[in-house]
Protein backbone atom coordinates (compact mmCIF):
# COMPACT_ATOMS: atom_id res chain seq x y z
CA UNK A 1 0.00 0.00 0.00
CA UNK A 2 1.29 3.38 -1.07
CA UNK A 3 1.68 6.26 1.78
CA UNK A 4 0.69 3.68 4.44
CA UNK A 5 3.25 4.28 6.81
CA UNK A 6 5.11 0.92 8.75
CA UNK A 7 6.92 2.06 12.21
CA UNK A 8 9.83 -0.14 13.44
CA UNK A 9 10.69 0.28 17.71
CA UNK A 10 13.89 -1.14 18.99
CA UNK A 11 14.93 -1.84 22.69
CA UNK A 12 18.54 -1.92 22.81
CA UNK A 13 19.29 -4.15 26.13
CA UNK A 14 18.06 -7.33 27.41
CA UNK A 15 16.75 -6.01 30.97
CA UNK A 16 16.03 -2.03 29.40
CA UNK A 17 13.21 0.26 29.97
CA UNK A 18 11.01 -1.18 27.38
CA UNK A 19 10.27 2.21 26.02
CA UNK A 20 10.46 1.09 22.72
CA UNK A 21 12.72 4.07 21.43
CA UNK A 22 16.30 3.41 21.50
CA UNK A 23 15.90 3.19 17.74
CA UNK A 24 12.92 4.49 15.93
CA UNK A 25 12.63 3.92 12.25
CA UNK A 26 9.36 4.84 9.95
CA UNK A 27 9.29 3.32 6.87
CA UNK A 28 6.47 4.06 3.79
CA UNK A 29 6.39 2.70 0.23
CA UNK A 30 6.63 5.57 -2.35
CA UNK A 31 6.05 3.56 -5.69
CA UNK A 32 6.11 0.33 -6.52
CA UNK A 33 9.76 0.42 -6.43
CA UNK A 34 11.04 2.76 -3.88
CA UNK A 35 10.68 3.06 0.16
CA UNK A 36 11.42 5.74 2.16
CA UNK A 37 12.85 5.55 5.48
CA UNK A 38 13.30 7.71 8.30
CA UNK A 39 14.90 7.73 11.39
CA UNK A 40 13.10 9.78 13.98
CA UNK A 41 14.76 9.16 17.64
CA UNK A 42 17.33 7.55 19.67
CA UNK A 43 16.49 6.85 23.27
CA UNK A 44 20.48 5.10 23.75
CA UNK A 45 23.28 6.50 24.48
CA UNK A 46 25.29 3.18 23.59
CA UNK A 47 26.54 2.86 20.08
CA UNK A 48 24.48 1.77 17.76
CA UNK A 49 24.31 0.42 14.00
CA UNK A 50 21.06 0.03 11.61
CA UNK A 51 21.34 -2.88 9.70
CA UNK A 52 19.47 -3.93 6.55
CA UNK A 53 19.32 -0.39 5.13
CA UNK A 54 21.95 0.17 2.69
CA UNK A 55 21.50 3.64 1.74
CA UNK A 56 24.21 6.81 1.09
CA UNK A 57 22.45 8.61 4.30
CA UNK A 58 21.06 5.80 6.47
CA UNK A 59 23.50 2.58 6.24
CA UNK A 60 25.10 -0.19 8.29
CA UNK A 61 28.37 1.96 8.70
CA UNK A 62 27.27 4.99 10.34
CA UNK A 63 26.84 4.85 13.87
CA UNK A 64 23.11 6.08 14.66
CA UNK A 65 24.20 9.54 16.60
CA UNK A 66 26.32 10.69 14.28
CA UNK A 67 23.36 10.02 11.69
CA UNK A 68 21.21 12.93 13.60
CA UNK A 69 24.55 14.86 13.80
CA UNK A 70 25.18 14.30 17.46
CA UNK A 71 27.70 13.01 19.85
CA UNK A 72 25.28 10.72 21.59
CA UNK A 73 22.44 11.05 23.97
CA UNK A 74 18.87 11.09 23.52
CA UNK A 75 17.30 12.35 19.99
CA UNK A 76 13.60 12.67 19.59
CA UNK A 77 12.55 10.95 22.88
CA UNK A 78 11.77 13.76 25.34
CA UNK A 79 9.61 16.40 25.46
CA UNK A 80 10.91 19.66 23.51
CA UNK A 81 13.26 18.02 21.17
CA UNK A 82 13.14 18.54 17.78
CA UNK A 83 16.48 17.00 15.94
CA UNK A 84 15.65 16.59 12.22
CA UNK A 85 14.93 12.98 10.94
CA UNK A 86 17.01 11.43 8.94
CA UNK A 87 15.27 10.34 5.51
CA UNK A 88 16.70 7.83 3.17
CA UNK A 89 14.46 6.61 -0.03
CA UNK A 90 15.92 2.87 -1.44
CA UNK A 91 14.83 1.09 -4.46
CA UNK A 92 13.48 -1.99 -3.93
CA UNK A 93 12.29 -5.02 -5.91
CA UNK A 94 8.62 -4.78 -6.80
CA UNK A 95 7.67 -7.61 -4.49
CA UNK A 96 9.29 -6.26 -1.58
CA UNK A 97 7.25 -6.50 1.69
CA UNK A 98 7.80 -5.18 4.96
CA UNK A 99 6.77 -8.48 6.53
CA UNK A 100 9.52 -9.85 4.99
CA UNK A 101 12.45 -11.20 7.61
CA UNK A 102 15.07 -10.56 4.85
CA UNK A 103 14.22 -7.28 4.06
CA UNK A 104 13.53 -5.58 7.72
CA UNK A 105 15.80 -3.66 9.65
CA UNK A 106 17.60 -4.26 12.35
CA UNK A 107 20.30 -2.94 15.44
CA UNK A 108 23.53 -3.85 16.45
CA UNK A 109 24.44 -2.34 19.71
CA UNK A 110 28.30 -2.13 19.24
CA UNK A 111 28.80 -1.50 23.36
CA UNK A 112 27.07 -4.68 24.65
CA UNK A 113 27.55 -6.92 21.33
CA UNK A 114 23.85 -7.05 21.21
CA UNK A 115 21.77 -7.64 18.01
CA UNK A 116 17.78 -6.91 17.83
CA UNK A 117 15.54 -8.07 15.48
CA UNK A 118 11.83 -8.24 15.39
CA UNK A 119 10.24 -10.16 18.08
CA UNK A 120 8.26 -13.29 17.03
CA UNK A 121 6.28 -15.01 19.05
CA UNK A 122 6.39 -16.20 22.47
CA UNK A 123 9.55 -13.40 22.90
CA UNK A 124 10.19 -10.37 24.80
CA UNK A 125 9.57 -7.60 22.66
CA UNK A 126 12.71 -5.93 21.66
CA UNK A 127 11.84 -5.52 17.99
CA UNK A 128 8.36 -4.47 17.07
CA UNK A 129 6.52 -3.39 13.70
CA UNK A 130 3.49 -1.02 14.06
CA UNK A 131 1.63 -0.61 11.03
CA UNK A 132 1.38 3.05 11.05
CA UNK A 133 2.62 6.55 12.12
CA UNK A 134 2.76 5.47 15.54
CA UNK A 135 3.64 7.42 18.48
CA UNK A 136 6.14 6.08 20.47
CA UNK A 137 6.62 6.56 24.26
CA UNK A 138 8.64 9.21 25.48
CA UNK A 139 12.05 8.19 27.43
CA UNK A 140 12.22 5.69 30.10
CA UNK A 141 8.31 5.41 30.00
CA UNK A 142 7.45 1.60 29.41
CA UNK A 143 4.99 0.93 26.53
CA UNK A 144 2.82 -0.99 28.90
CA UNK A 145 2.54 2.47 30.63
CA UNK A 146 2.08 4.16 27.37
CA UNK A 147 -0.54 2.31 25.88
CA UNK A 148 -2.89 0.46 28.38
CA UNK A 149 -3.50 -2.46 25.89
CA UNK A 150 -0.30 -3.20 25.30
CA UNK A 151 -0.39 -6.37 27.13
CA UNK A 152 -3.61 -7.38 25.93
CA UNK A 153 -1.83 -7.58 22.58
CA UNK A 154 0.85 -9.82 24.24
CA UNK A 155 -1.53 -11.95 25.40
CA UNK A 156 -4.02 -12.39 22.83
CA UNK A 157 -2.79 -11.10 19.22
CA UNK A 158 -5.64 -12.58 17.49
CA UNK A 159 -8.36 -10.57 18.95
CA UNK A 160 -6.34 -7.64 20.53
CA UNK A 161 -4.75 -5.83 17.08
CA UNK A 162 -5.35 -2.28 17.99
CA UNK A 163 -3.31 -1.53 21.03
CA UNK A 164 -1.58 1.10 19.65
CA UNK A 165 -5.10 2.95 18.47
CA UNK A 166 -4.94 4.33 22.51
CA UNK A 167 -1.95 6.33 23.88
CA UNK A 168 -1.91 7.65 27.34
CA UNK A 169 -2.18 11.30 27.12
CA UNK A 170 1.16 12.56 27.77
CA UNK A 171 3.33 9.54 27.62
CA UNK A 172 4.30 9.30 23.58
CA UNK A 173 5.87 11.34 21.69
Amino acid sequence: IEDNYFTYCFEDTELGDYDMNDVVIKARRINETTVEYKLVACGAYDELYIKGINGTAINENTEVHKLFGVDGGYVNTVVGQNIPVVTQQINVSKDFSFLDNDTQPYIIDATTGNEVHLSKKGEDPHGILIPCNFAYPLERICIKDAYSKFNNWGDNSVTSTDWYKYPVIGKTF
